[in-house]
C-alpha cells in the first residue's frame, strides 16, 4: 500500500486524535506547503508499529513566522530534490546522543526508512533556512546530509545555538553553513563537525559573528572558515585540517580570533602562519601571548589530491597511489584525474602508518565527465569489498565510507 501523504498545513497536532499507525508503509509523506500552526514532528508508536521517517515532497516545508516547529529525537526527514525547509519562527530539534536527527536526501538508505531509489550526490536538496524572523534556533544532535543545492546546506540569518552537528555532502560550491544578511546575528557552533563538501565549511558575511569550539573543520574543497564585511570570528579548541583552500580565511574588515586550534600540523598554520599546516590569511590571530598558540597534536589524516601536487598527511603516510594520470575533462586540480587502464596499470592507493587500534573513515571523490554509465567499487589487498559499486554521475560525489579494521590490522592499507 502507498504511505500517509498529508499536506504539511493539516499535518495533526498531538490533541487533535488522529492515528497514523499502523500503516504497511512506516513513513509519512508531507507534501510541502506553509503552515502557521505549531509543529511537532515526532517518532510515533503503537504496539510493535513505529514511524520515525517523514519525507517533504512536492513543496518547502515552509513554517511562518510565528510558529514553532519541534523535531523530536530519533526523527528522519528525507526530502526530495531542490526542496528545503524555512523556520521562519523558532526551531528546535531535540536529538540526542543515542537517537540523533538526520535532515538527508529521499534517496538516502542510510536513515529511516526507504522512500525512493535513487543515486546519491552531493548538494541534492536545498537544506535548512533559519530566516531573519526566527525567535529561537536549537540545533542539538542533527546529521545534516546532501544538501546544498543552492549556495548552502544551512542558512543562518538569525540567533543560532548548535552543538553535535554533523553537516556532510554540501553541494557544489555551498558552504556547510551560510550566515547572511546583516541582521547582526550570533552562531554558536561547539562539538560539531562539517567536511566532504564541495564549498567553504563556515561562510559568514555582513555584521554576524560566528564562534566556534571543540569542533572540527575538515576535508573541504574550499576554505574551512571564510569571513567576510564586518563578520566577526572567535575559533578555539578546533581541528581545521585538509581542506583545500584556506584554513580560516579573513576577508573583511575584522581580526579573526583562532587561537589553540589544531592546524594538520605540528608546526602550525602556514600561510600566514609559520607552519605547514592549514593556511591563514592575514587579519587572523591564531598565536598567544605564550606558547606557540596552537595545538601541536591532533587528527591523524592523509590527503592525496590525484589531480594536482597538494599531498599531505600527519600520523600516516602520504598515499601512494598508481593509475594512469590524465586532462581529459580540463586541466585544474579538479578535473584532472587518474583512472585505472585495460593494459595492467591499476589504480591501486596504499596507505603505512595506521594504528590498528584506531578506527579510520575514507572520504573519496568521484567524478566521471563521460557520456554514459560507469561504476566504482573498492576492495582491500585482501579482495574484501569495502565499498559496493556505486553509480557516477556527472556531478562529483563524495563518498564517506568506514575502514573495517581487518584492512589494516598490521598497520598497512591497501586500496583497489
Amino acid at each position: 500500500g502507498a504511505p500517509v501523504t498529508i499536506p504539511l498545513s493539516a499535518m495533526p497536532g498531538e490533541l487533535d486524535g488522529n492515528e497514523l499507525l499502523p500503516n504497511t508503509q512506516n513513513y509519512i509523506i508531507l507534501r510541502g506547503n506553509t503552515r502557521n500552526a505549531d509543529l511537532n514532528l515526532k517518532v510515533l508508536s503503537s504496539g510493535d508499529a513505529e514511524i520515525n521517517t517523514y519525507r517533504i515532497a512536492n513543496g518547502d516545508l515552509d513554517m511562518q513566522a510565528g510558529t514553532t516547529l519541534i523535531i523530536g529525537a530519533g526523527v528522519n526527514l528525507k526530502f526530495d530534490n531542490n526542496i528545503g525547509l524555512w523556520a521562519r519562527g523558532a526551531i528546535d530539534v531535540q536529538g540526542t546522543a543515542d537517537d540523533r536527527v538526520v535532515m538527508t536526501s529521499v534517496y538516502d538508505d542510510t536513515a529511516g526508512t526507504h522512500t525512493a531509489s535513487g543515486d546519491l550526490r552531493n548538494g541534492m536538496w536545498e537544506g535548512p533556512h533559519i530566516a531573519a524572523t526566527s525567535t529561537s534556533a536549537n540545533l542539538a544532535y542533527m546529521d545534516l546530509r546532501y544538501s546544498g543545492s543552492d549556495a548552502a546546506a544551512l542558512y543562518a540569518e538569525a540567533d543560532m545555538m548548535m552543538n553535535n552537528l554533523r553537516i556532510t555532502h554540501t553541494g557544489n560550491a555551498a558552504a556547510g553553513i551560510r550566515v547572511r544578511y546583516s541582521n547582526n546575528a550570533q552562531l554558536t557552533l561547539t562539538d560539531s563537525e562539517i567536511y566532504g563538501g564541495h564549498g567553504n565549511g563556515i561562510y559568514c558575511q555582513n555584521t554576524n559573528t560566528v564562534t566556534v569550539t571543540n569542533s572540527r573543520i575538515y576535508a573541504n574543497s574550499g576554505n574551512g572558515l571564510d569571513f567576510r564585511n564586518a563578520c566577526q570570528g572567535t575559533i578555539t579548541n578546533s581541528e581545521i585540517f585538509g581542506n583545500q583552500g584556506w584554513g580560516v580565511y579573513a576577508g573583511g574588515s575584522q581580526v579573526i580570533v583562532a587561537e589553540d586550534n589544531w592546524w594538520g600540523a605540528a608546526d602550525g598554520p602556514s600561510g600566514e602562519g609559520p607552519g605547514s599546516g592549514d593556511a591563514v590569511s592575514t587579519n587572523v590571530d591564531y598565536e598567544t601571548l605564550v606558547g606557540d598558540g596552537w595545538l601541536s597534536d591532533g587528527t591523524s589524516f592523509s590527503h592525496f589530491n590525484a589531480g594536482g601536487s597538494n599531498h599531505r598527511a600527519y600520523g600516516m603516510s602520504i598515499a601512494n597511489v598508481s593509475g594512469l594520470e590524465s586532462t581529459e575533462w580540463g586541466t585544474a586540480a579538479n578535473q584532472s584525474f587518474r583512472y585505472e587502464t585495460e593494459a595492467d596499470i591499476p589504480l591501486v592507493a596504499s596507505f603505512a602508518g595506521l594504528n590498528p587500534s584506531t578506527a579510520y573513515r575514507l572520504l573519496v571523490t568521484y567524478r566521471n565527465q563521460d557520456t554514459g554509465g560507469s561504476t566504482q567499487n573498492i576492495t582491500d589487498a585482501n579482495g574484501e569489498t569495502i565499498q559496493q559499486p556505486v553509480n557516477l554521475g556527472s556531478n562529483a560525489a563524495v563518498q564517506n565510507i568506514r575502514v573495517p579494521k581487518s584492512s589494516y590490522s598490521e598497520g598497512g592499507l591497501t586500496l583497489d
